[in-house]
């Protein structure tokens, strides 16, 4: 899922940055010209440790479910992985669009 969201994750990082960078005065702009060139390098590299962050929320969650299915019944383990895919995607969503909704049902 975060395969498909890291190239507008990284769009959206540039433009974000861009937009700020494009609002600062002219001599705000050659001070931190520097840190922009070398936050522009940064980007895909921060695209890629989100991606692996999110890599890692999803084997604790795996094993979240496995424990609460372990505990009550295979339903629930069944519908515990089903809420983590969503709430992930919730913040995926929130992050790259500044929107709460998901692309799974609930």
């Amino acid at each position: 899922m975060w395969i498909v969201k890291l190239f507008p994750f990284i769009f959206t990082l540039y433009y974000k940055m861009f937009k700020r960078y494009c609002e600062l005065r002219c001599y705000e702009i050659f001070m931190l010209l520097i840190f922009f060139t070398i936050g522009l390098c940064l980007i895909p590299v921060a695209g890629v440790l989100v991606a692996l962050a999110y890599i890692c929320l999803g084997l604790f969650g795996g094993i979240e479910c496995a424990i609460e299915g372990y505990k009550y019944n295979i339903g629930r383990g069944i519908i515990s992985i089903w809420s983590n895919i969503r709430g992930i995607d919730e913040m995926t969503n929130e992050l790259i669009f500044n929107s709460k909704k998901s692309c799974f049902p609930d």
